[in-house]
């Protein structure tokens, strides 16, 4: 008995004491503070290549951030923030293989009006075991979206045809990219692929294979990279939707920058003017 008296007693102990640990708090230590270094400096180049043609609401777009240092002081560590964010933006940094580069992804709401909006992009340098730190506001000019209007079309495959590097393939292929703007909210998107007609002028049997990625830059790109580092994707990864075997897409997408994609050729396909399409004619429904 008297054992047991003395377990409680220290328990007693035990739990008083973490009851008083709110009064006893950990002794505050302050983290150092950056110094602006005006030697340091921020490039930053849009992923699509242009960098005047603005952002309408909705929509996403990519910048590349380069830390420019002095040759002889280079970073021993590089961490990137985002701050002083305009209402109505968001984004989402995307490291690089190096640090002294980061991409950073942009989207502006879908009910943002027209106008300038900025943010700042600080990163925090360990140069010599001293913290350092440089500014980069970021303005985007964001525009009115106009969406894409429902209708039938008729494309040379060879009048936006583009480089795909998907996975799996270890070559690139190629095909016709279609941008297809959407606006607001949720809508259904439906394409219906009518006819191809083959590089020999003849009526293709087997229509081309075709699908939709959500673009990660804005205006679309010159290329599609689907597969390989995260840094070097422009598209989101998977497809949004691809084509049935009767040529019928149908998809549920929000705001945004979507490609079209009809194959022109495919690897490991046997690839002859019977078998690559010249031209196809679809129709495009958004509602």
């Amino acid at each position: 008995m008297r054992h047991l008296r003395s377990i409680i007693v220290i328990m007693g102990l035990i739990l008083g004491l973490n009851a008083c640990a709110p009064l006893f708090p950990e002794p505050y230590i302050s983290k150092p503070t950056p110094t602006m270094d005006p030697a340091l400096s921020i490039s930053a180049t849009v992923v699509s290549g242009n960098d005047g043609a603005g952002l309408p609401a909705g929509l996403s777009t990519s910048y590349l951030l380069t830390l420019n240092y002095a040759p002889d002081r280079p970073p021993e560590s590089v961490i990137w923030t985002i701050q002083n964010m305009s209402k109505g933006i968001s984004t989402k940094l995307i490291g690089q293989t190096v640090p002294w580069q980061t991409r950073v992804l942009v989207t502006a709401d879908q009910g943002l009006k027209a106008g300038t909006y900025s943010i700042d992009v600080i990163p925090t340098v360990k140069i010599n075991q001293t913290l350092l730190s440089v500014v980069k506001k970021i303005r985007v000019q964001v525009t009115d979206c106009i969406e894409t209007p429902s209708g039938s079309s008729t494309q040379a495959i060879n009048s936006n045809l583009v480089e795909l590097i998907t996975a799996g393939k270890p070559a690139v292929e190629h095909g016709l990219l279609v941008p297809i703007q959407i606006c607001g909210n949720q809508k259904h998107l439906s394409i219906k692929l009518t006819s191809a007609t083959a590089e020999n002028g003849s009526t293709m049997t087997t229509l081309p294979a075709f699908y939709v990625f959500h673009s990660e830059v804005w205006p679309a790109p010159d290329h599609i990279i689907a597969h390989g580092l995260t840094e070097l994707l422009n598209v989101q990864v998977p497809i949004v939707a691809q084509a049935n075997h009767t040529g019928q897409l149908d998809a549920d997408v929000g705001a945004g920058l979507y490609l079209l994609i009809f194959e022109h050729d495919r690897f490991g396909a046997t690839l002859t003017p019977q078998t690559m399409p010249a031209s196809v004619t679809y129709t495009l429904t958004v509602k």
